[in-house]
């Protein structure tokens, strides 16, 4: 056996519709089989980050996010590649009023050096927002 790619990641989530606006507005990734969800045929809302990766989230009735050190403590983060420079994404952050969860640091990931930073999705799950530059 050989792991060739991430396939997803699956988060539990108190409130679909304010997750859906946190990672499709702000985000900026497209949800996939949207309507399937809002149906009830499946229980996940998955939005695609790339052709191979989708990040799925879980509404799940009576959920509610421990704060975000105890939630730190099980889960650090997600990490998402975003276009661009690190200057522009925080600029961008700042005029739709979300929070930096500490300051941009340079990081190492799967596409090697670039630079991070950190902010909270609605239910307090650090993601961590990476571009090259």
């Amino acid at each position: 056996m050989r792991v060739t790619g991430l396939d997803h990641v699956n988060l539990r989530v108190a409130d679909a519709d304010r997750s859906l606006g946190f990672y499709g507005d702000v985000l900026g990734l497209v949800p996939d089989r949207l309507d399937a969800f809002r149906r009830g045929d499946t229980p996940l809302l998955t939005m695609r980050v790339s052709e191979e990766a989708v990040i799925h989230l879980r509404p799940t009735e009576g959920f509610s996010p421990p704060p975000p050190e105890e939630l730190s403590a099980a889960f650090d983060h997600v990490a998402v590649q975003v276009e661009g420079r690190m200057d522009d994404v925080v600029a961008e952050l700042e005029r739709r009023g979300i929070p930096l969860d500490g300051e941009p640091f340079d990081a190492y990931g799967a596409l090697g050096l670039g630079r991070a930073v950190y902010i909270r999705d609605p239910d307090g799950y650090r993601v961590e927002l990476k571009t090259r530059s």
